[in-house]
Parts: structure tokens; C-alpha cells; sequence
């Protein structure tokens, strides 16, 4: 079991000093169940998803994505990017391959560049079932 209350996160800068990287209030946990911490927010570091594209048929409903990362740090990062489908779902089109295509959620791995922007293109179709 985990009691409620705040767990803070350190970690170790480049001269091996413990920073402080978030904290997060965490409420009582059973055993076996698991807890859900948020880090905290990079401020230099930001993601806008926009909808570009629906199609839709008789067959399958069909979204495309595009999500730009900006990156304002002057160091390289790699961004996490998790998409969640629903129902019957296939990943049809994307500009940089998930760790898995067939399973939910969708994880890409997106590197950006330090002071540059980078973007992530995928398109999801659904299936209609009758």
C-alpha cells in the first residue's frame, strides 16, 4: 500500500547534484494498484495537436494528426507523444513509426532538435461496425 500525501522527484544535474524536477500529491493506493504521478511541465518544451484531415465512408471513419513540438532549450530532447484509439482502429499513415502500431496506446519517440520545431503526422482510421 502507498499512503496518501507528496512525493517530490530528483534528479541529478551534470555536476551530480540532486535537482528538483516535480512533485505530485499521490492519493492512498491498495496494494497491487497503480499509482499515476505527473512530473511537472517543461515551460521550454511545447506540443500542439491539430486535426487536419476527416474522411468518412460506409466502412471506417478516418482522422489525420499532426502534432508540433517545439523545442526552446538549448539541448536536443526527445519527446514523448501517446495517442489512445478507440474501438477497431488501424494506423494507416505516420511520419515516424511507433513503438508499437498495433496496440493501444500509441507511443512515438519524437526528437527535436535544441531551439527548433519538429512534427508528428499520423492518421488513424476506425472502423464502423454494423
Amino acid at each position: 500500500p502507498l499512503p496518501a500525501g507528496l512525493v517530490r522527484f530528483y534528479q541529478a544535474d551534470s555536476k551530480q547534484r540532486l535537482q528538483l524536477v516535480g512533485e505530485d500529491t499521490v492519493t492512498h493506493t491498495p496494494i497491487g494498484e497503480t499509482a499515476t504521478l505527473e512530473l511537472g511541465k517543461a515551460f521550454d518544451v511545447l506540443a500542439r495537436k491539430t486535426q487536419t484531415n476527416w474522411h468518412t465512408t460506409a466502412n471506417y471513419q478516418e482522422a489525420s494528426y499532426e502534432v508540433v513540438i517545439t523545442n526552446r532549450k538549448n539541448t536536443a530532447a526527445t519527446v514523448e507523444v501517446f495517442e489512445t484509439p478507440q474501438g477497431d482502429w488501424e494506423l494507416t499513415k505516420t511520419s515516424i513509426k511507433p513503438e508499437n502500431a498495433k496496440v493501444a496506446p500509441l507511443k512515438f519517440n519524437v526528437p527535436v532538435a535544441a531551439n527548433t520545431e519538429a512534427k508528428l503526422q499520423y492518421t488513424i482510421r476506425n472502423w464502423v461496425k454494423r
